[in-house]
């Protein structure tokens, strides 16, 4: 269709055009505006993340020039300090210090090999995101500072234990007897974040309860990822209540996997398998004995703040005009094609010419641009035809007039003794009756 064509079409079909458009624009500006406090906004409003580097140090490290050896305290206090910036608590912290409520929490990072914190927040205006970014390292401060809530002293006679850090413990992994019909390559990483992940087969262990040494902290997050010879299958996180005070016996952790917890799925059809987060528990627990060996004496750190002047990233400003135009096009593509499906069926509706009157075949009437003399001679030539076949019919004789000496005889005798001039005749006849 060529584009005088296609306007032609757009004019004979200007109304539903008109129509649509309107309803197009409608639609549009409700999915990309929105009014709120009586003024018209992109309803995908703009948002900007910044970031700060929080790093864990020794005490009276006060420049990056200062070497030091690495440590695994340091390593496992930056793991609990990021742990504690995810928190609700910190996230209204923050919220509160820059005047506007986040709508998430504060996403907090921690490299083991370097003891340095990733803080990063979403914010409405850049001011306010770099201002967030900043806080995070105000509550960690601030939180340092607090002195831990405890329970009751106990009495003199016992030691005591205050749990104020990473502390060398047990931690019991408990498997559903049910879960050793799970297929034999099902593997279950369990990561503590703060030591080594282990990795068991989950049908292997199952109706076991494995124990094992490891260092635990107050606050404490776990990854656990189920997965089979080849793939990653499901990642979950979960978190046992915040342990704090002064003990006489370092508690115990303990995660257990219900019957319920891994459960066949099928994805992009294909069968698979997934944890349910509902049937996992991971809570303290009292140990049953007296402590194996004293708890690692801890090592004093402090946090340095990195970049005291974040920058900002717009990501959420431009999604408004994007969806906009998008949206426009993309129903403006939709109307013209109805209208070049619309009006080629109607070229093709007049185009087609079929009629039984004279005898004609339909399919030899479907006309094109290039064909209307032929189809018209075909027309004519079939009513010149039928119209001579109805003429002789109505001239012939009958059997009595051939058989006798009619002047039909006579007519009969010239044409077969003049054979030419007979056809010239009738040649000469047809146009006539044509006209």
């Amino acid at each position: 269709m060529s584009v005088y064509d296609l306007l032609q079409a757009i004019l004979r079909y200007k109304k539903i055009v008109v129509t649509a458009s309107l309803v197009l624009v409608v639609l549009v500006g409700v999915m990309t505006f929105k009014y709120e406090d009586g003024s018209i906004g992109w309803r995908a409003s703009a948002k900007y993340d910044s970031s700060v580097q929080i790093a864990v140090v020794p005490p009276g490290v006060e420049s990056l020039t200062t070497a030091s050896d690495q440590s695994s305290e340091r390593a496992n206090a930056a793991v609990l300090y990021a742990a504690l910036l995810g928190t609700d608590e910190a996230a209204r912290f923050v919220g509160e210090a820059n005047g506007y409520k986040l709508d998430e929490a504060v996403r907090a990072e921690a490299d083991r090999n370097a003891a340095l914190i990733t803080a990063s927040v979403f914010g409405p205006t850049p001011e306010q995101a770099k201002g967030a970014a900043l806080s995070t390292f105000d509550y960690l401060e601030q939180k340092l500072q607090l002195p831990l809530r405890v329970a009751d002293l106990p009495t003199p006679e016992e030691p005591t234990f205050v749990l104020d850090g990473p502390f060398q413990s047990a931690m019991f992994l408990t498997i559903d007897q049910s879960l050793s019909a799970l297929p034999n390559n099902l593997f279950l990483e369990i990561d503590p974040e703060v030591d080594n992940p282990t990795t068991l087969p989950v049908a292997l262990t199952a109706g076991q309860s494995v124990a094992a040494r490891a260092t635990l902290a107050p606050v404490m997050v776990f990854t656990l990822t189920l997965q089979d010879d080849e793939r990653i299958l499901d990642i979950i996180r979960v978190a046992p209540p915040t342990a704090q005070g002064i003990v006489t016996r370092l508690p115990e952790l303990e995660l257990s996997l219900g019957a319920g917890s891994i459960i066949a799925v099928v994805v992009d059809d294909e069968p698979s398998w997934e944890m349910d987060v509902s049937q996992i528990r991971v809570d303290w627990r009292e140990p049953a004995g007296p402590l194996a060996e004293p708890p690692v004496a801890g090592e004093d750190v402090q946090i340095a703040l990195l970049t005291p002047e974040p920058g900002f990233l717009n990501v959420g400003g431009r999604r408004g005009p994007i969806v906009l135009v998008a949206a426009l096009i993309v129903g403006s593509v939709l109307i013209l094609s109805a209208v070049i499906v619309a009006d080629a069926w109607r070229r093709e509706r007049e185009r087609r010419v079929t009629t039984t009157e004279f005898g004609v075949d339909g399919s030899e009437l479907s006309v094109t641009d290039g064909d209307v003399l032929e189809a018209a001679v075909i027309v004519a030539d079939a009513f010149l035809q039928d119209r001579g076949e109805r003429a002789a019919d109505d001239e012939a004789p009958t059997p009595a007039e051939a058989s006798s000496g009619s002047p039909w005889n006579y007519q009969i005798a010239q044409a077969e003794s003049h054979p030419k001039r007979a056809n010239e005749q009738d040649t000469e006849d047809r146009p006539q009756e044509a006209v």
